[in-house]
């Protein structure tokens, strides 16, 4: 397994420093990246190859796009929020029938394209 530790800082774990760069580690290392919660560490299974290095601190960008096996060791995006059609409130009444919206721009939408003559 490899580490890549992003930016221009470093991540310690039971007494080992991880420079910023790519680390071969044991299976225990990457484990214990993969739930650090750190966006700067990235767990790969094959030796990621650094592309051209930019100046500055190192990006997700300055790796090679490896063919498999790449997992960001930090958290993921939370999961998109799920809203119950019966939660969204309907407070915008259409006005010229009994349709009501959530927004001002749902109603307003819905007036030009069942009421308006043209």
């Amino acid at each position: 397994m490899y580490l890549v530790v992003l930016g221009n800082g470093s991540w310690r774990w039971h007494g080992q420093t991880f420079k910023a760069g790519v680390h071969e580690v044991s299976d225990e290392v990457a484990n214990a990246a993969r739930t650090a919660g750190k966006r700067s560490l990235v767990v790969m299974r094959e030796k990621p190859i650094i592309k051209h290095k930019s100046p500055g601190p190192l990006t997700i960008a300055d790796l090679q796009k490896p063919r498999r096996g790449v997992r960001l060791a930090g958290p993921t995006a939370p999961p998109p929020l799920e809203v119950e059609s019966s939660i969204v409130p309907m407070e915008h009444p259409c006005g010229q029938c009994d349709a009501t919206f959530p927004s001002t721009g749902a109603r307003d939408r819905h007036i030009e394209f069942h009421h308006s003559k043209r």
